[in-house]
C-alpha cells in the first residue's frame, strides 16, 4: 500500500517546518499530482499545521539572532523558502536600521576574531555578501578604526 499525500506530509511536517511552497515541491516531487498536493495542503493549511505567517517569523528570528544576516539576504532566503512577498515586505519593516547595526557589528565581532589579519577590501566583501548595506558596512569600518580608501 502507497503512503497518502496526507501522511507525507504529515511525516514531513513532523520533522521540521515548512513552506506551503516547500511542502508542495515535496509533495510533487514524491509523485502525489497535483489535485493530491492541492488537497493535502488545503486540509493541513485549515488545521494549523501549516502557516507561513508562523513559519516566516521562525526563519526572521533565527536570521536575526542565530545567523545574523543584512536585510538583502534575509529577503532573499525567505523568498528561496517560498514565502509570499507581500508577507516578506511586512517582516521587513520590522528590521530597522539598529537591528542591522546590532547585526553587522557581531557579524564583525566575530569576523575579527576569528582572522586577525583581514583586509578592508576583504572586511567589506564579507559583509556585503552577509547581505548589510553599504552604509552599515562603512559605518562598522569606521567603529572598529580600519582605515579604508574608496577607490569607486
Amino acid at each position: 500500500m502507497t503512503e497518502s499525500a496526507y501522511g507525507f506530509a504529515v511525516k514531513k511536517l513532523s520533522r521540521r517546518a515548512y513552506s506551503v511552497k516547500e511542502l508542495e515541491d515535496k509533495l510533487r516531487q514524491a509523485g502525489f499530482n497535483a489535485a493530491e498536493a492541492g488537497e493535502t495542503l488545503e486540509r493541513l493549511l485549515a488545521s494549523g499545521y501549516l502557516n507561513d505567517r508562523a513559519y516566516a517569523e521562525k526563519m526572521y528570528d533565527y536570521f536575526t539572532s542565530r545567523k545574523p544576516c543584512g536585510p538583502r539576504v534575509l529577503a532573499h532566503q525567505l523568498e528561496f523558502r517560498g514565502i509570499p512577498d507581500a508577507l516578506i515586505r511586512e517582516l521587513l519593516q520590522n528590521y530597522s536600521a539598529e537591528k542591522e547595526w546590532e547585526l553587522v557589528q557581531l557579524t564583525a565581532a566575530k569576523l575579527l576574531r576569528t582572522r586577525k589579519d583581514v583586509s578592508p577590501d576583504a572586511f567589506i566583501r564579507h559583509l556585503q555578501r552577509k547581505g548589510f548595506t553599504l552604509q552599515s558596512v562603512r559605518k562598522c569600518l569606521h567603529y572598529h578604526g580600519i582605515k579604508y580608501v574608496d577607490k569607486s
